[in-house]
């Protein structure tokens, strides 16, 4: 049988547990999160009641403008209908140039095959004369 001698005190009163672990009176409070807000000036704002009318005329202005984008894409791809279309048929200038350019291109390519084909075997003779 255990006997009731008596209470410290310390039931009566609410502690609250820290990330740290000590012991805190529930009543204590730090104010950290108030002075940040205080000082970062932000406060909780409901936008359907606090809206102001700069932010309102500012999305509708968007909104026209966006909308006016679509129109715009869809009049170009229309007027484009209506030109007459290009000639299919190339002039023999035109097929040089591009046979030109064509051949210009892979013997660039061919030169640049052949240097790193040159860097490759000069890293493989590297790594197998190190072992």
């Amino acid at each position: 049988l255990k006997k009731f001698v008596g209470s410290n005190g310390d039931d009566s009163k609410k502690k609250i547990r820290t990330e740290d672990g000590t012991y805190l009176p529930a009543t204590y409070k730090s104010g950290r999160y108030e002075k940040w807000q205080k000082k970062q000036k932000l406060e909780y704002q409901n936008n359907d009641e606090e809206e102001t009318i700069d932010t309102r005329i500012k999305k509708q202005d968007f909104r026209r403008r966006s909308g006016n984008r679509k129109r715009r894409r869809r009049n170009k791809t229309e007027n484009k209908e209506e030109k007459a279309p290009r000639s299919e048929l190339k002039t023999s200038e035109q097929i040089l140039k591009q046979r030109n350019r064509k051949a210009k291109i892979q013997s660039y390519q061919l030169y640049r095959r052949q240097q790193n084909m040159k860097k490759r075997l000069t890293k493989k003779r590297k790594t197998d004369l190190s072992y």
